[in-house]
């Protein structure tokens, strides 16, 4: 890949992680307010963003896989990693057709949308009784039955932002 496509790609990389890590700091910033709605909506941006980068790293298109390996190797990032996201890109990027097959699954069309409480506090529940669901003592957030440990996955990403770092001050296309 030509040095300064692979300069503006990791730029992007970069632009993403900040946007989830921004994302992130919001929801830990939150988490113990009574506005779930805010609460999930820090959570949701922070996994889109997440998925951004998980996308760049690992993209779909057959003909992007290149570009892809060329960026973890930039940024040495294993093949391993949570930035892979690999429960929660399904998720994330068939949205409404992870609903509707989650739904037809149910017994009944009845669950609790997003609930911030502590693991611990909801034993009795079914674990497929919540659409989002937030424990605020370890940040495990689960959707629709799909867990993403979000400290590992943000993690990853302060990782990732330092290893762009240095890739770019060691790679100026200029």
């Amino acid at each position: 890949m030509e040095n300064l496509i692979l300069y503006k790609f990791v730029e992007e990389l970069q632009q993403q992680t900040r946007f989830a890590r921004l994302a992130f700091r919001e929801l830990r910033s939150i988490v113990t307010s009574v506005d779930s709605e805010r609460i999930f909506l820090f959570a949701h941006a922070f996994l889109a963003h997440s998925a951004n980068v998980s996308r760049l790293l690992w993209p779909t298109r057959e003909g992007s896989a290149e570009r892809g390996k060329a960026l973890r190797e930039a940024t040495g990032v294993a093949e391993d990693s949570a930035l892979r996201l690999p429960g929660a890109r399904p998720q994330l990027e068939h949205e409404d057709e992870c609903y509707e097959d989650w739904l037809e699954r149910l017994d009944a069309p009845h669950y609790v949308d997003m609930n911030v409480m502590p693991t611990a506090a909801i034993g009795e529940f079914k674990g497929d009784a919540f659409q989002r669901s937030l424990d605020p003592d370890t940040f495990r957030l689960v959707l629709r039955g799909v867990t993403v440990e979000t400290r590992v996955l943000a993690d990853a990403l302060r990782q990732l932002e330092t290893s762009i770092d240095h890739w770019k001050r060691t790679h100026r296309p200029w």
